[in-house]
């Protein structure tokens, strides 16, 4: 994508990340399921393995954390 970007202008690429915190995992595996994607069934299908992964993971002490990594593209077109 951005080497076809290149071609209409100057590419900047900013990388923003955010941090989502809880106390409930179920707010978290809510939140999560939303950026996953999938039908009703298939996020109840894998809702088990997602708080696996946060209770592993992403569990500090009390709170679980989360990073999102979100990329910011803009292009200057030529002239």
């Amino acid at each position: 994508v951005v080497g076809l970007l290149n071609k209409l202008g100057k590419v900047k690429i900013k990388k923003v990340v955010s941090q989502m915190t809880s106390d409930k995992i179920e707010d978290m595996v809510k939140i999560l399921t939303l950026s996953i994607g999938g039908t009703p069934e298939e996020k109840i299908g894998y809702k088990p393995a997602l708080e696996k992964l946060l209770y592993d993971r992403y569990r500090h002490g009390d709170e679980y954390l989360f990073n999102f990594q979100h990329f910011f593209v803009s292009v200057k077109k030529l002239e």
